[in-house]
């Protein structure tokens, strides 16, 4: 009792430090419920964004309740920004030109060839390299297994059980795993997405939050950036701009969720974790 007194005290801390940030929360999340359309649709949104704000709760109460190591180092915090933000815009523009701008299958081999080593600011292999040559260590970049990291398990917990609970026939993890099998899944799910993304969101966010000393907003802005380069995919596979924006917008509580995950438990691990099991299709509707 006492633990969940002091959760909540934490949390109403931290929203009144943070009060513009808590509004862009707000607004994203009332403009998914009004997007959702019906009122099937508007339900799962509902249950989705319940769902993800009890997930941020039970992160709140766990790392509480085993306390964290200090902050991930940020050395150079405005260089550093600026380096994390150009790797992110050459990897936005990479996957623009790819899905948007350019017919790929109808692309010479060559020039193909010539494209194809940007796809490091996309995963992002370069930033990667950038950081170790700025002597980073991988666990500086929150690469390590921390007591508060078994959070996945109960915020995995209850995106599943939200999900089969409220639209058990929308679940895609026997599609994906139909499609891809176990291996593919790993592939696309854990190593292409999971990993890729979540290094370049613990990137940006830790380092705008030293820049900018607004650990909120950076958190907030960061997300956002994720879930707008799903964009140029979803543009590309025949969507307008409109239902671009208005999918990424969807999947903002999304990022929302794994970088609080990362940002209390000083690793980036368990959002890894989560994020390469998100093959519920809550944040579908």
């Amino acid at each position: 009792m006492n633990l969940l007194h002091t959760t909540l005290l934490h949390q109403a801390s931290v929203i009144k430090r943070n009060r513009l940030t808590f509004a862009l929360v707000i607004a994203t999340a009332a403009i998914v419920l009004w997007h959702a359309g019906v009122e099937a649709h508007r339900m799962k949104a509902l249950a989705y964004l319940v769902a993800l704000g009890f997930g941020i709760f039970v992160t709140d109460l766990f790392t509480l309740w085993k306390p964290n190591a200090p902050d991930l180092p940020v050395r150079a915090p405005q260089r550093e920004t600026l380096i994390v933000l150009g790797c992110a815009a050459l990897g936005y523009l990479t996957l623009s030109a790819r899905f948007v701008f350019l017919d790929w299958p109808a692309l010479p081999g060559l020039v193909k060839l010539a494209i194809i080593p940007f796809f490091a600011f996309v995963f992002p292999i370069a930033l990667a390299i950038i950081m170790l040559w700025l002597k980073y260590k991988p666990r500086e970049l929150g690469f390590q297994w921390r007591a508060s990291s078994f959070v996945f398990l109960p915020v995995l917990g209850i995106t599943a059980l939200t999900a089969y609970l409220v639209a058990p026939q929308d679940l895609t993890l026997p599609l994906i795993l139909k499609e891809e099998g176990v291996m593919g899944m790993l592939l696309d799910g854990f190593i292409m997405a999971a990993l890729s993304e979540e290094f370049l969101r613990v990137l940006m966010q830790t380092r705008m939050a030293a820049w900018l000393k607004n650990p909120g907003f950076a958190w907030f802005i960061a997300a956002v950036f994720w879930s707008v380069m799903h964009l140029p995919k979803w543009i590309g596979d025949g969507g307008s701009v409109f239902e671009g924006l208005m999918g990424s917008l969807h999947i903002v509580p999304l990022g929302l969720l794994w970088g609080y995950m990362t940002y209390r438990t000083k690793s980036i691990v368990p959002a890894i974790l989560v994020h390469g099991m998100n093959v519920w299709g809550l944040q579908n509707f």
